[in-house]
């Protein structure tokens, strides 16, 4: 509906996300692995071209959680189906929510009760396989509230990921970009790149090491660097972690995360912890993807 709306009513304002939807970079502070390199049903969010999947249809869900002092929650969900082999149609939805906040009896409005404070998407996406070569595209509709305000808009994006070597990953993507390619405040741009570095025997397993880096760009704001890795058991246990070196509100700071996952036949079940700025708080992360039609 929110999609809908903002493509029948196409004015200046609606080309870009709310900028509430700043909200959103909650849910990137818990990511060990870089945006640009995100997988699965739900990866769309952040890169709307994730590489192959494992299956020919799939699905998933997270959730985001604060502590209370910061009072942020959030859901991700997506589905995705592959087409052809080739070709690829998905949807990506979400919302994040300020939770606790009432009013006073000093507050403007007579009623009293919770402030409601939110930012929801819906996108519809698809790429395309050249090769090794995966390019995508998302359109999302935005819908946000601040109390008695309410916003919407319409962002695209584009992503790419190529894999020229079999241990190498290469991607880059756009976050929220106005549909008149202006710039704004909400906008991320995202690359990352991944390389498996060997192959070795953990307690008798066979175990990948994966060495990554990425980058984000927003104006204003600056570049953000983001380094890490990860190991992947024998296809079934992954443990990941990066340190991000994070700019925000006039400061910089080193941002830590960490994630441990479980692949047990179709399904691959993820809990993630990411430190906020200045001991600003912790984000937590867990997630639940579904291979539905092998």
């Amino acid at each position: 509906m929110t999609l809908a709306c903002c493509l029948l009513f196409p004015a200046s304002g609606l080309a870009q996300a709310p900028q509430s939807a700043g909200m959103w970079r909650v849910a990137t502070a818990s990511l060990a692995i870089p945006p640009a390199l995100q997988s699965g049903p739900t990866g769309a969010f952040w890169n709307p071209s994730t590489g192959p999947r494992s299956a020919k249809f799939g699905a998933g869900v997270q959730v985001l959680q604060t502590p209370d002092a910061v009072g942020l929650a959030g859901i991700l969900a997506g589905a995705y189906h592959v087409i052809a082999d080739v070709g690829l149609v998905g949807l990506s939805v979400g919302r994040v929510e300020v939770r606790d906040l009432v009013r006073t009896v000093d507050s403007p409005l007579t009623e009293l009760g919770s402030i409601p404070v939110y930012e929801q998407l819906v996108g519809v996406y698809g790429g395309i396989q050249l090769g090794t070569l995966y390019i995508g595209g998302m359109l999302r509709g935005h819908e946000s509230r601040f109390d008695a305000e309410r916003s919407t808009g319409v962002t695209m994006d584009f992503g790419l990921r190529f894999d020229p070597l079999p241990r190498l990953t290469m991607a880059a993507a756009t976050h929220f970009l106005p549909v008149t390619l202006e710039t704004d405040a909400t906008t991320d741009y995202y690359a990352g790149l991944g390389y498996t570095a060997a192959t070795v025997a953990l307690w008798g397993n066979p175990t990948e090491l994966v060495g990554r880096y990425g980058v984000g760009y927003r104006d204003p704001g600056g570049f953000e660097h983001t380094i890490g890795g990860g190991i992947v058991m024998n296809g079934w246990l992954l443990i990941d972690g990066a340190i991000t070196r994070e700019q925000a509100f006039g400061s910089s700071a080193w941002r830590p995360a960490f994630q441990i996952g479980l692949v047990l036949g179709r399904y691959a079940a993820t809990a993630a912890r990411g430190s906020g700025i200045n001991g600003l708080g912790a984000t937590y992360r867990f997630a639940l993807d579904v291979d539905l039609v092998q």
